[in-house]
């Protein structure tokens, strides 16, 4: 390929990227309008939903990029440092650089200018591509990140692209060939009506610790992964195991990951999140009715309240219903469950794509200890266990 975009695709190739999910910017139009017929993309609505997506195909062997504009950095500090960086997953992060070369947008130039400085305060190593010839140092960035085992950040100034004719290509003229195209899921998914929207009256019979137990009852074989804080403790006291992906930080990202395990391997998912963490990033739900497979199960443990940091209330005690949100996402298998009985009846329910269970749940954490591995140790065992047929 002649352009410096199809030589990025060349390059990324070469090193084994399958997955790209992508965010939109005018200064990398040539490269994205290339993305759909030479990988499965993602494109996202929100760069921490990504992040998320993207660590869940990580932990499941898989090889994402996910390319973000610097703006966008921003969104992800969090999630980089607290769930990238702690459980050493090596995502390769191509990142439209504005504000720097020839910007006419002083917000632009703003974070621009101070964007080196913040990955080099978060330690996130990066690589600057400022012309076309730079384009081969975007190999070593992604060795670089996979010989340590830690995200790499590739800058890209708009100076590359300069000349290219992708660059001046209109939205009409870059339809893509065919190729990989979007990854939408292949496996248990169907085109389904939304039913209208009716908010229930609340009702809810057990705690979230007696919902997971009651969940955890049910488990033969699925990867778990669990939204941070108390869930997390309280799934480890109710059945700890190796297929168990505890999070420590990042809310909002647990059903985000779920997405990236079900897309990036064949074993069973299922999510255990909350209201809270659903709220944080609605944008999850979005994904999930873009890509979740059949082979996906989100449990949305519902308390109405924020329970790892003192029980504040959440919208969801009189505002917001998360089935009703779910099934807007274009989620269509949804259930609402209040107690045990319920719950084997949506588990047994007929399933066409992914699967959202609403449990309700009263209030109130048990009395259990911190998850006694490090994030390391967490991402390790579950990835060899995720692999082991005899698990």
């Amino acid at each position: 390929m002649e352009t410096p975009e199809g030589r990025l695709v060349e390059i990324l190739q070469a090193h084994g990227i399958d997955f790209v999910a992508t965010l939109p910017c005018e200064k990398v139009k040539g490269f994205l309008s290339l993305v759909p017929q030479h990988f499965h993309e993602l494109p996202l609505t929100r760069e921490a939903d990504g992040i998320g997506i993207c660590a869940g195909l990580l932990l499941a062997g898989r090889h994402p990029a996910m390319v973000v504009q610097n703006t966008g950095l921003g969104n992800s500090i969090t999630d980089i440092a607290s769930l990238l960086q702690v459980y050493r997953l090596p995502l390769t992060l191509l990142i439209s650089w504005r504000g720097v070369y020839k910007e006419a947008i002083e917000v632009q130039r703003n974070l621009g200018t101070k964007t080196p400085r913040l990955l080099e305060a978060l330690g996130v190593p990066y690589t600057i591509v400022e012309t076309k010839e730079d384009l081969k140092k975007v190999a070593v960035a992604i060795e670089d990140g996979r010989r340590g085992r830690t995200p790499h950040a590739v800058l890209f100034s708009p100076q590359v692209w300069e000349g290219s004719p992708l660059s001046s290509l209109s939205v009409e003229t870059q339809a893509s060939s065919p190729g990989q195209g979007r990854a939408l899921p292949p496996k248990g998914r169907a085109d389904q009506q939304v039913p209208s929207f009716q908010r229930q009256p609340r009702r809810a019979d057990l705690t979230r610790y007696e919902a997971i137990r009651a969940i955890m009852d049910h488990v033969d074989g699925q990867a778990v992964v669990s939204n941070i804080g108390i869930p997390s403790k309280e799934l480890f006291a109710v059945r700890d195991r190796p297929l168990n992906f505890y999070m420590l930080g990042s809310l909002g990202l647990a059903t985000s990951i779920g997405i990236g395990l079900s897309l990036g391997q064949e074993r069973e998912v299922w999510v255990l999140d909350g209201d809270g963490s659903l709220l944080m990033n609605p944008n999850a739900l979005i994904s999930l009715g873009l890509y979740g497979r059949g082979d996906l199960t989100v449990f949305a443990i519902d308390n109405a309240s924020y329970g790892s940091t003192g029980d504040q209330a959440t919208p969801t005690l009189d505002r917001i219903d998360l089935e009703l949100l779910a099934q807007a996402c274009g989620v269509g298998n949804t259930h609402k469950v209040h107690d045990a009985s319920e719950l084997r009846a949506a588990l047994a329910a007929p399933s066409e794509g992914p699967r959202f269970v609403h449990f309700l749940a009263r209030p109130g954490n048990a009395a259990v200890p911190n998850v006694p591995l490090s994030p390391g140790a967490i991402a390790e065992r579950f990835m060899v266990a995720l692999h082991d047929k005899r698990e």
